[in-house]
């Protein structure tokens, strides 16, 4: 099982990688349910995997399922596209300082399409530093 963990982890630090790359995203962020894939419904997400720019990324994230905007994407399964973003970026829950972001999108993960019995998904949330940053196009291609 560790094995398999450790391959999950480093393939999605790779996707992750891909998003940033795809989208010149500062940050491309991939949350699944906590203790995923032992334990498929949580009422919170982990950072399972990033790509990011920050020497600031709260590694060990954990937020819950049901607020924020990343817990507004697993909840309602709808991608969401937010330009300009003026909060502090640390209401993420991945920041531990303001990284003065500008635009974040964020895509559902169907965790269904792995095991039809999970009911939950995970977020893929790319954000940058530069206002408008993603287009309706990099949306398509990130989900």
């Amino acid at each position: 099982m560790a094995d398999l963990l450790a391959n999950l982890t480093n393939n999605l630090c790779r996707i992750a990688q891909f998003g940033a790359n795809l989208t010149d995203a500062y940050s491309c962020l991939i949350f699944l349910p906590q203790n995923f894939p032992k334990k498929t419904n949580s009422s919170h997400l982990s950072l399972y995997a990033y790509h990011s720019l920050s020497t600031n990324i709260l590694k060990q994230a954990v937020i819950p399922a049901d607020s924020g905007l990343i817990g507004w994407v697993a909840k309602h399964k709808r991608s969401i596209h937010v330009s300009p973003f003026e909060h502090d970026s640390r209401t993420l829950g991945v920041y531990k300082v303001n990284e003065e972001l500008k635009s974040l999108i964020g895509i559902p993960i169907d965790l269904s399409r792995i095991n039809s019995s999970i009911n939950f998904n995970g977020v893929l949330a790319c954000d940058s530093r530069k206002s408008f940053a993603f287009s309706k196009i990099q949306g398509k291609l990130l989900e």
